[in-house]
């Protein structure tokens, strides 16, 4: 059983993010939104201007992003051959 997680930055946002990654001093950070997907957002720049103040002041620029966590279940075999795979298999010998 595997446990894994993706993060996925709304493209609006990725400019922010770019910038944050940048900017010295400064730790992108990001918080889940997809427990408030029913809700609409709104742009405001007293909004903008609280994350460049926050960033600037406290070196931490927050972003919404979409956190989605999964588990998997992975059975491996061998193949007819008795390799587990690798090298030699479908290219030129």
């Amino acid at each position: 059983v595997v446990r894994w997680e993706t993060e996925y930055i709304p493209a609006k946002l990725r400019w922010l993010w770019d910038l944050g990654q940048a900017w010295p001093g400064v730790e992108v950070t990001t918080y889940d939104i997809l427990d408030r997907m029913g809700e609409l957002s709104r742009f405001s720049w007293k909004g903008l201007f609280t994350l460049f103040f926050r960033a600037a002041v406290k070196g931490e620029m927050r972003l919404p992003a979409a956190l989605i966590q999964s588990t998997s279940r992975l059975r491996f075999s061998r193949d007819s051959g008795g390799s587990a795979g690798g090298a030699g298999q479908g290219g030129a010998a």
